[in-house]
């Protein structure tokens, strides 16, 4: 891979990483200004979220849609690298530990675990009925 392309790809993950975090910023401050803070509702819901999209463009953007490897790096490693989010979720795990809220703590991992797994597989079976 010559050095022209190698900075495309790099700049491409780059753009889709800063557009990932901001929708990230986003949607995870909308959802507190309407669930509050009583649990991690907002991690939970970007990262499942994030998961259906994931699952259904690992379809699309691979097997149906013709697209150069820039945008689909953008998209996947950028984009929803950057907006799914494991060390936020590592770091309520750890909060919830500490403030001895241990039940909240169990839900939220099963919960995050769980859904984030039945989303993508929803969005990869979304995918293939719809494209």
């Amino acid at each position: 891979m010559n050095d022209d392309k190698i900075m495309n790809l790099w700049l491409a993950i780059a753009l889709g990483g800063a557009s990932g975090a901001m929708s990230r910023y986003w949607l995870m401050s909308y959802t507190i200004s309407v669930l509050g803070k009583t649990f991690p509702y907002a991690t939970l819901f970007v990262n499942v979220s994030g998961s259906f999209v994931l699952g259904f463009l690992s379809v699309v953007l691979w097997s149906k849609w013709s697209l150069p490897e820039e945008l689909k790096l953008a998209i996947i490693v950028g984009f929803l690298g950057s907006f799914t989010t494991f060390s936020t979720f590592s770091l309520d795990v750890l909060n919830s530990f500490l403030a001895g809220h241990y039940v909240r703590l169990f839900i939220y991992i099963i919960a995050s675990v769980s859904l984030s797994i039945v989303a993508v597989g929803l969005g990869y079976l979304a995918a293939k009925v719809v494209v």
